[in-house]
């Protein structure tokens, strides 16, 4: 949770994309990290 707030804060600003976006991004980074 804590990695998403982190990278959604970032992403909005660099892309501005819907949170739903953010999310499809977000999860498989947190599979290849895990």
């Amino acid at each position: 949770m804590y990695v998403y707030c982190a990278f959604d804060s970032e992403q909005a600003n660099l892309q501005n994309q819907s949170v739903q976006n953010q999310k499809e991004f977000i999860y498989p980074l947190f599979e290849l990290t895990a």
